[in-house]
């Protein structure tokens, strides 16, 4: 419902319908619609994380886990989910007792992204060029916005986009790296 009206034109009644469930049922689990739209972006992101790091932890190589990680968007890309979680960033930069709880939620994907950035360059035997909580946030900017550019103009912007970028900033990173420490 919040991918296909937005926040504010999805109803609780709507929403508990949809779920199969009354208003009092919905009123019972949770305060309000913002409750609901933070458990199902806490889902799903928990589920993501615990996918990645699987694969994180099995990789015998950087280039070995951007394999398996552009293996796994092979699955056609999922425009409601996305639209969720651009609806949720929207809502919490307009309210400002939403955002901190979303804000909370942005660091501890950033802080996955960061141990993730971590066991490649560990991997690859070489420092990383930056601070990792720096790192990750350009790595989470690329996951956030490639998308949202590929839901736009799919033509122009593969599926892979977001894939090839972090590869070249990968390999642009581990050469700096491997500069930095040649100068040392």
């Amino acid at each position: 419902m919040f991918a296909e009206r937005g926040f504010h034109g999805a109803s609780v009644e709507e929403i508990a319908e949809r779920a199969g469930y009354t208003r009092g049922a919905f009123y019972s689990n949770f305060d309000g619609k913002d409750e609901v739209l933070l458990a199902l972006y806490d889902r799903r992101i928990d589920t993501e994380i615990a996918d990645v790091s699987k694969m994180v932890s099995s990789a015998a190589s950087p280039t070995e886990l951007l394999a398996a990680l552009r293996g796994r968007a092979a699955s056609p890309f999922d425009l409601a989910w996305h639209m969720l979680s651009l609806e949720l960033a929207l809502y919490a930069m307009r309210n400002p007792r939403v955002r901190p709880k979303f804000a909370k939620r942005m660091r501890a994907l950033r802080r996955a992204y960061e141990r993730g950035i971590k066991a490649q360059f560990a991997l690859a035997g070489i420092e990383p060029p930056a601070p990792l909580a720096h790192l990750a946030l350009i790595l989470q900017a690329l996951d956030e916005g490639i998308p949202t550019q590929h839901a736009i103009d799919p033509t122009a912007v593969g599926r892979d986009s977001f894939f090839d970028a972090i590869t070249l900033l990968f390999e642009a990173a581990a050469s700096l790296s491997r500069s930095r420490e040649g100068t040392s």
